[in-house]
């Protein structure tokens, strides 16, 4: 404690973000002005201090960069699952709640990534055939959802799913770029190609070899106030 305290007063306030911290396209902030009043200024003991659900939920851990904000230099601050040294953070994706250890008190800043362009990637691990609610993160996964819609998701075994979705909800849970990248072309939700090559993601030249049917998705779809853009031009 610093002489002559007698308590503690802790504060956190919203603030802008540092001019010295740098931020790229696509991506969002959010900075705090978190204070400890009654703390010695020489202080090198981390404190644990839980900040609330300060952050939006379903964020990707890899796209968050947190920051301490020292007289005017950011920190680049650690993740970690239990925050004990300083400058360490933690995030918990499903309520949003962020927790911080640090020594020394000033503004944090969280720079987050809304993701990465589509590279051509196909999950379907999230899927259960007897699950009403599902909530997508990714572009992989969204490009699962749409397979599945078209009927051209296979499972471990190479059987086929197929599932329209009826009387079930899909939730967004991050932003998504769906852009062309690297020659893959993204199969839009309920198309079912009859070319092996097309489905892949790989542009086939003999066009007369492509063939499709179109399938209905019949569930709910929740956006969740996220955007699906192409490339960053736009939003779908």
């Amino acid at each position: 404690a610093a002489d002559g305290a007698s308590e503690f007063v802790f504060t956190v306030d919203s603030t802008e973000r540092s001019s010295n911290i740098n931020m790229n396209l696509g991506q969002v902030s959010r900075s705090l002005d978190v204070h400890i009043d009654g703390i010695s200024e020489d202080n090198d003991v981390p404190v644990i201090i839980d900040l609330g659900a300060v952050l939006p939920v379903d964020y990707k851990e890899a796209n968050i960069d947190f920051y301490h904000v020292e007289d005017g230099a950011p920190n680049q601050m650690n993740l970690v699952d239990a925050p004990a040294l300083h400058n360490d953070f933690s995030y918990n994706s499903a309520t949003g709640e962020v927790s911080i250890a640090l020594a020394s008190f000033s503004e944090v800043t969280a720079v987050v990534a809304a993701g990465n362009p589509w590279t051509g990637g196909v999950d379907i691990s999230w899927y259960d055939a007897d699950k009403t609610e599902f909530t997508l993160t990714s572009e992989d996964q969204f490009a699962g959802f749409a397979a599945i819609v078209g009927g051209m998701a296979k499972d471990a075994n190479g059987n086929e799913i197929w599932d329209t979705f009826e009387g079930k909800t899909v939730k967004l849970g991050a932003d998504l770029d769906l852009g062309s990248k690297n020659g893959k072309i993204f199969t839009p939700v309920g198309y079912r190609f009859t070319d092996d090559a097309n489905a892949n993601g790989i542009p086939n030249e003999n066009k007369a070899d492509i063939s499709s049917n179109v399938y209905s998705f019949e569930g709910i779809f929740d956006g969740q106030n996220h955007t699906i853009s192409i490339s960053g031009k736009g939003v779908q």
